[in-house]
């Protein structure tokens, strides 16, 4: 509803089944806590550290790839435009 609201958009003006939503959103937090628990257990039984520096190297990584996959398609929209 945030997100709606800072769109400028009146979330009671929504067709949206509110408690459908907040029940799937739900479920999704709950399956996401237990995965959260899950690794924190499986790292500290197989004494895994990660550490900011790993975690700021995995992200820059990730961005990197991103920015690859859109300028590839980019590329290609823009070849595709002036093919024609």
């Amino acid at each position: 509803m945030r997100s709606l609201a800072a769109q400028g958009v009146d979330p009671r003006a929504v067709n949206v089944d509110w408690v459908s939503l907040r029940s799937r959103q739900k479920d999704r937090a709950v399956e996401d806590v237990k995965a959260e628990l899950l690794l924190d257990r499986i790292a500290t039984a197989e004494n895994i550290d990660v550490t900011e520096e790993d975690v700021e190297k995995q992200v820059e990584a990730m961005a990197q790839t991103q920015w690859r996959i859109r300028y590839s398609r980019s590329r290609q929209l823009d070849k595709a435009g002036s093919a024609r």
